[in-house]
């Protein structure tokens, strides 16, 4: 079959690069912005989508070491075209990095309540390290190259979406690029690499009752040298007010919440704290401010008395 063969050929782009630590962003609102995970989610809202999202980590005694992430992401679709744009800024200690991306996605839609979507992100990445953020062990750092190094990134997902159920699965920096820092005394390279990440998420809606809906969702993401796993469980009162719970294997626990208005704004909140380092990492704070224009749809495009009935869970 057809379509068995092209997504057979995606899954093998993703394994077949699964060759240390995790160098992107950890978004405990991913819930929020599927888009900054995943290229496939591009176009997925069936409207015109822009949001901002800002997480502030580890705020302690690291002060300005702490890590700190700001993206902005717009996207929308036109029939099964999805496409859209990112960026990303990112600093954590003396590095910072800002990304520049396209996103495009085609969406087949498997039957009247169900779409699965492939998508690819293609973008610039800026790196550079500011010596004043160093602690020197000794003066030969002082002489490092810290001139700025500019990268071309490629991301690559796969998205499936019905009513209830969601299923993702991604990879980023798929082509892995590299450069160099080099200490002009000594000569000895210092290489920076760049490593792909690998990121599944699933979750589900169960409907209890019309104003009650409970969602588990996993998360789990891969390097060659680590891994994590988040296990959050959102409750949606009303159709409008969201507020959960999550817990990071062995790293943190977070609350968070989401509220959606009327007029299509969302607003989201998470609160996150590492119990077992609380005493020099402080707390990690995200928020993130969306706007959809037009109307969020099923699959189905199901109409009650002339309204588009709303996504089941609406912040999917």
């Amino acid at each position: 079959m057809p379509i068995l063969r092209f997504t057979l050929v995606w899954f093998v782009v993703f394994v077949t690069s699964l060759l240390h630590a995790q160098q992107e962003p950890q978004y405990a609102l991913s819930q929020f912005n599927h888009l900054i995970i995943n290229p496939a989610y591009t176009g997925m809202r069936s409207g015109t989508s822009v949001l901002l999202q800002s997480r502030q980590q580890w705020i302690g005694n690291l002060g300005p070491l702490g890590p700190k992430t700001y993206a902005f992401s717009a996207h929308g679709s036109k029939k099964s075209l999805g496409l859209g744009m990112h960026v990303i800024s990112d600093q954590i200690g003396a590095r910072n990095k800002v990304q520049y991306g396209l996103n495009v996605a085609y969406h087949l839609k498997l039957n009247s309540r169900s779409i699965l979507s492939f998508g690819m992100s293609a973008a610039a990445k800026q790196y550079q390290f500011k010596r004043p953020d160093f602690f020197f062990k000794n003066e030969e750092a002082l002489l490092l190259n810290f001139n700025s190094q500019q990268l071309l990134n490629i991301d690559g997902g796969i998205y499936f979406k019905s009513d209830r159920t969601f299923m993702s699965l991604s990879a980023t920096q798929l082509n892995a690029g590299q450069f160099s820092l080099n200490a002009s005394s000594t000569n000895a390279p210092l290489t920076y690499i760049i490593e792909p990440h690998y990121i599944a998420m699933a979750g589900h809606a169960f409907v209890i009752s019309d104003q009650l809906v409970l969602s588990p969702v996993i998360q789990m993401r891969y390097t060659r040298s680590s891994w994590n796993a988040d296990m959050q469980l959102h409750v949606m009162y009303g159709k409008r007010l969201s507020t959960g719970m999550y817990y990071r294997y062995n790293n943190a626990f977070g609350i968070l919440c989401q509220y959606l208005s009327t007029n299509g704004l969302r607003i989201g909140y998470c609160f996150e704290i590492n119990p077992m380092h609380y005493s020099y990492l402080g707390t990690t704070h995200e928020i993130g401010l969306g706007f959809d224009l037009g109307t969020l749809k099923t699959p189905q495009a199901a109409t009650d008395a002339g309204k588009v009935r709303a996504t089941i869970p609406r912040f999917l």
